[in-house]
């Protein structure tokens, strides 16, 4: 007859071995890729840092997102007002050129002649080379007016004229030898259109 302790042993030795076959052939390789998981989470949390260092990080891509938007926005607005400055959303250059014949009539000016510039004369200014470049396909004209009327008159017409609309250009100014009576002179005006 079998003793309560052999009956025990019967019993516990190959529950033993199981655990002993788990614990080399299971276990080992799960417990390898448990400490690899849990190195790799300490790695980014070394990373990351604190949750309050996350939430800085993430209040500052917000600030910074919000700063892209506005200088996005500031472009466009410079970029439409860059169009409107040189004429490349304005009014046609026959528009222009008849703005600008108002405003000359408008501070006594007459004009006797006005002609677009052809060869050397009509060159854009090298000055001027960068900005006609980004104008793409209206490329601006240079333009002569021969005029009459006094000095005043010429400076009040020069003087609305940098003011904005028309888009054009002043680009050069002459101004006949003064008879010698009546303050009336012959002035040439070269615009860029």
């Amino acid at each position: 007859m079998k003793t309560l302790r052999e009956k025990l042993l019967i019993l516990a030795l190959p529950s033993l071995l199981i655990l002993a076959v788990y614990v080399n052939w299971f276990n080992s390789p799960l417990q390898k890729d448990v400490q690899k998981t849990d190195n790799e989470l300490r790695a980014l949390k070394g990373k990351v840092g604190s949750p309050g260092v996350l939430a800085q990080k993430g209040a500052r891509l917000t600030q910074v997102n919000n700063e892209g938007k506005q200088l996005r926005e500031q472009y466009a607005e410079l970029e439409r007002d860059w169009k409107t400055l040189v004429g490349i959303d304005g009014p046609p250059r026959s528009e222009k050129i008849e703005d600008l014949a108002d405003l000359l009539k408008r501070h006594g000016l007459s004009v006797v002649e006005q002609a677009q510039e052809t060869g050397r004369e009509g060159a854009v200014p090298p000055a001027l080379e960068a900005v006609t470049k980004r104008m793409g396909d209206r490329k601006p004209q240079v333009w002569r007016l021969r005029l009459r009327g006094t000095y005043v008159n010429m400076f009040r017409a020069l003087t609305e004229l940098t003011k904005g609309e028309p888009a054009i250009t002043p680009l050069g100014l002459t101004m006949k030898e003064a008879p010698l009576y009546g303050d009336t002179r012959e002035w040439s005006l070269v615009v860029w259109i």
